[in-house]
């Protein structure tokens, strides 16, 4: 399992190429007391009933880039959550300013979007070496997102699930989570994992 968590924590991200310096648009994120004062509440605690997708390219595409990323950030604050999303990604992959990006994220999961509630979630696991109990912070996100139909949040709810090998329930319950996991196709990095989890479960 060490090696699928290594696997697991490079992927649970998705990887943007958005690059040059965002100080300014960080600083404006981090000014916002309300948006800051989510993040010491849980995802799943903030994660309303209804949820929406967060692909849309159109909208990856507008916050990767820097000459419109104030536009993004605007979309945000109007309560478009896929922006919060992306820009979280951008921000994160700018690597300029990590609590940024996790302000974002939470917010974006606040409007609705699962995928920003798994990221927010992910950051929250404690180190690597650690058991995630079952009832946690992270594991109830990962539960509420995976039965939003979010791939990762599928990927991560297993990983937590299949820790507990002693458990034949809980192993069961990874098992059936992570086959959800691939829903955007064998090569998606969610399903990678997942299938790589699932093959050291069922040795």
């Amino acid at each position: 399992m060490k090696k699928l968590m290594v696997l697991l924590f490079c992927l649970v991200l998705p990887s943007v190429w958005a690059e040059g310096n965002s100080s300014a648009l960080a600083n404006e994120v981090n000014a916002s007391r309300d948006w800051a004062a989510d993040l010491a509440k849980c995802p799943a605690d903030l994660m309303p009933a209804t949820s929406h997708p967060d692909y849309d390219r159109r909208v990856k595409a507008q916050c990767e880039a820097e000459s419109s990323q104030a536009a993004c950030l605007a979309a945000c604050k109007a309560g478009k959550g896929e922006h919060c999303y992306w820009l979280g990604n951008a921000l994160q992959a700018s690597e300029h300013d990590d609590r940024a990006s996790e302000i974002l994220f939470q917010r974006s999961c606040k409007l609705g979007v699962p995928s920003g509630c798994t990221n927010r979630a992910a950051i929250l696991l404690p180190p690597a070496k650690t058991t995630v109990d079952a009832q946690s912070c992270p594991a109830r996100t990962f539960a509420r997102t995976c039965a939003a139909n979010d791939p990762w949040g599928c990927t991560m709810y297993g990983f937590i699930l299949g820790g507990d090998k002693g458990n034949a329930s809980s192993k069961q319950k990874a098992l059936e989570v992570l086959r959800k996991s691939c829903q955007f196709g064998e090569k998606d990095p969610a399903c990678r994992a997942a299938n790589a989890m699932r093959k050291d479960l069922e040795r």
